[in-house]
C-alpha cells in the first residue's frame, strides 16, 4: 500500500513535500533494486531505481513540470471564470508506478504549482490531514486560492479587485451570492470540475443588473452552506497610487494597491566599458567615441501600512517570482521587488512605514516614448 505524506485529498502543492512511502516486504534481496517512473500527460518525466524500504520526495521533480494557472480571459462579463477545464485538471495528475521483485505498486496525485508554509504543512500533516480538504476543498470555509487571509472574511479594496481563483473536484451544485444591502440573491448552478475564479467586478455589475444595487458585502454559500464572506473596502484618498499584480505562494494572480511617495530613478552602466578609439582618417588621429549606453530603472515608494494582514501579504508579494507594476505603463511593466527598510511590531498598535524598491527587470539602450495599441493602424 502507497502511503503519500501530507496527502489526504489527491491533491498537492509542488512546492511542498511530496513523499511516497511503501512498506513492502520483499521475499529476497535484488541486487539491481526496483524501478519506478512518473507520467504526466502522457509522459515519462522521469525514470529512477530504488531500495526498499521505499520514502522517496518526489516535489521537485514534478514542480518543474507544474505549469501556473493562466489569467482569466479579458472582456467576458461571466461572474464564474473558467480558467482550466475537466481536461486541463486531468492533465495536471502525476502517476507514479513502483516495481520490485513483480511487486507493484502506483499512486496518482493532481499537482497544484504553489506551496503553503513549513508550519502549516507540518501541522495538517501530524493531524493526518492535508490543506485541500480542511480547507480549498472545503466550501463550509474560505475555499479561495488567497492568501490575504486563512479566516472566513475576506476584505478587499476596491482597487485590489481581481477574481479570486477555486478549485473544484467535483460538480458543484449551487453556489448563492447574497449582498447585504437589500438581501437579493444571485445563483450559480452547476459549476463543473476545474479551476474557476469568482470575478468580483461582474458579480457587482450583476447585482447592479437585475437588483439596482452596487454591494461593498457579499455573503458566499455553496449548497445551502455558508462558506465566507468577501468585503470591498474603500481605496483612502492619495497623490499617488499604483498596483502591483504578483502570482501569491498558491501560484494564482493577486493584486496589492501602493500609495506613498514615489520615485523612479535611471541608473547608467559604467561608461568605462562603453568607451573605445576611433581613428578618423580626415584628420589621421584617434579620438574616443563610445556606444549607446545601458541603464536600468528603479522605481521606489514609501508607503504606510494600516494591518498586520497587510504585512504579510506584503511579505508573500516580496518572495513572489512572478510580480509585475500595473499603472505607471500602459503594458504591465515586469519588476524585481526588494524591501529598503522594513520594521513591524508583531502585534500593530499605529501605522507602519515602509519603504519599498522595485527593480525593472530588462536593461535596455534605447529611450522612447510609452508606445500602445493606439498608435498601431
Amino acid at each position: 500500500m502507497m502511503d503519500a505524506s501530507g496527502i489526504t485529498s489527491g491533491f498537492a502543492f509542488s512546492r511542498n513535500p511530496i513523499i511516497l512511502r511503501n512498506n513492502w516486504s520483499p521475499l529476497y534481496f535484488d541486487i539491481n533494486g526496483g524501478e519506478f517512473y512518473i507520467d504526466m500527460e502522457g509522459a515519462k518525466i522521469y525514470k529512477g531505481r530504488f531500495f526498499p524500504p521505499l520514502e522517496i520526495d518526489i516535489s521537485e521533480i514534478v514542480d518543474a513540470y507544474a505549469m501556473p494557472f493562466r489569467e482569466p480571459h479579458n472582456g467576458d462579463t461571466d461572474v464564474i471564470k473558467e480558467i482550466e477545464d475537466d481536461a486541463e485538471l486531468y492533465s495536471r495528475k502525476a502517476f507514479c508506478y513502483f516495481d520490485y521483485n513483480g511487486n507493484s505498486v502506483e499512486y496518482e496525485f493532481t499537482v497544484i504549482p504553489g506551496g503553503i508554509s513549513k508550519h502549516d504543512f507540518r501541522y495538517f500533516s501530524n493531524h493526518g490531514k492535508d490543506v485541500f480538504g480542511s480547507r480549498f476543498l472545503n466550501r463550509e470555509c474560505n475555499f479561495f486560492l488567497t492568501t490575504r487571509t486563512a479566516g472566513n472574511t475576506l476584505v478587499i479594496k476596491e482597487t485590489e479587485l481581481f477574481p479570486l481563483y477555486f478549485i473544484a473536484n467535483r460538480y458543484i451544485g449551487q453556489i448563492d451570492v447574497t449582498e447585504n444591502v437589500n438581501n437579493s440573491v444571485l445563483s450559480f448552478k452547476n459549476i463543473p470540475v476545474g479551476i474557476h475564479a469568482l470575478d468580483i467586478n461582474a458579480l457587482r455589475r450583476q447585482f447592479m443588473d437585475e437588483h439596482m444595487v452596487i454591494p461593498n458585502v457579499f455573503d458566499i454559500a455553496v449548497s445551502g452552506k455558508h462558506s465566507c464572506r468577501i468585503i470591498v473596502a474603500r481605496s483612502e484618498p492619495a497623490r499617488s497610487r499604483y498596483r502591483i499584480k504578483f502570482r501569491n505562494s498558491l501560484g494564482v494572480f493577486e493584486i496589492l494597491e501602493i500609495n506613498g511617495d514615489v520615485t523612479a530613478t535611471p541608473e547608467y552602466s559604467s561608461t568605462d566599458n562603453m568607451v573605445f578609439d576611433h581613428y578618423d582618417q580626415t584628420t589621421g588621429a584617434f579620438s574616443k567615441e563610445r556606444d549607446r549606453m545601458e541603464y536600468m530603472h528603479s522605481i521606489s515608494v514609501e508607503m504606510m501600512v494600516n494591518r498586520s494582514k497587510d504585512v504579510h501579504f506584503m511579505l508573500d508579494m516580496l518572495g513572489s517570482d512572478e510580480v509585475y507594476l500595473l499603472d505607471l505603463t500602459d503594458q504591465p511593466l515586469k519588476v524585481i521587488p526588494m524591501v529598503e527598510d522594513i520594521n513591524c511590531k508583531t502585534r500593530q498598535e499605529s501605522p507602519e512605514k515602509i519603504k519599498l524598491k522595485f527593480d525593472v527587470c530588462e536593461t535596455d539602450i534605447n529611450i522612447s516614448k510609452f508606445v500602445n495599441s493606439d498608435n498601431i493602424g
